[in-house]
């Protein structure tokens, strides 16, 4: 039997190395550190890291990806900024932030970009949006014979340092157990294009 199957609308998570810059790390390790509200771990009590200019460098990196995924992917024009900015950190055996699967809806892509790891610092998982892209229907749990990207409701991702991802801010994401005898390291952005025009 012959078919064919249009794939509309897939949600694409855009990877690239950056490279890690220690000096980079060690900047944001010297900031300071408040206690996750809800979850564990912790976060910089600043919001807007990326405006330190000792991680201007960083920065640039970050949002040269950015427009780099826009352009090249959805072949949009319009520029990023970032217009939230943050570090969290996951001591050995800790869930870093919520804890559960959360989106960043005030914005339109978002991206996490990761220090010094290990195999075992645990990465992030994107959970199926069932409104946006179900399985047949939304709502119900099938018997699969194979898990496929087509029929997972979950899929994890493991960076290695030096990493970026950056994917839309309404898809659902956690990151996952830090199993590493050592603090994981990431750093978190939201980014909103310029120029924006909205349709009603």
């Amino acid at each position: 039997m012959n078919y064919e199957i249009f794939n509309l609308w897939p949600v694409p998570i855009y990877r690239k190395n950056i490279g890690m810059n220690k000096e980079h790390e060690d900047i944001v390790k010297d900031y300071k550190w408040k206690k996750m509200k809800s979850g564990s771990g912790h976060v910089t009590e600043t919001l807007s890291i990326l405006e330190d200019d000792r991680l201007a460098d960083l920065k640039q990196s970050i949002i040269g990806a950015v427009d780099e995924f826009a352009n090249s992917h959805y072949k949009v024009k319009n520029k990023f900024k970032t217009i939230a900015s943050w570090a969290l950190k996951t001591e050995p055996q800790e869930i870093a932030g919520f804890g559960e699967y959360h989106n960043h809806s005030n914005c339109v892509l978002s991206a996490s970009y990761y220090f010094t790891r290990t195999p075992e610092s645990g990465g992030i998982s994107f959970e199926r949006n069932l409104t946006m892209n179900p399985l047949i229907a939304p709502n119900f749990e099938f018997e699969v014979e194979e898990e496929t990207l087509d029929n997972t409701s979950y899929v994890n991702l493991e960076p290695v340092t030096g990493d970026l991802l950056v994917f839309p801010s309404y898809l659902y994401h956690k990151p996952i157990q830090n199993m590493s005898n050592q603090d994981r390291l990431s750093l978190g952005c939201n980014l909103f294009p310029q120029g924006l025009s909205y349709r009603s």
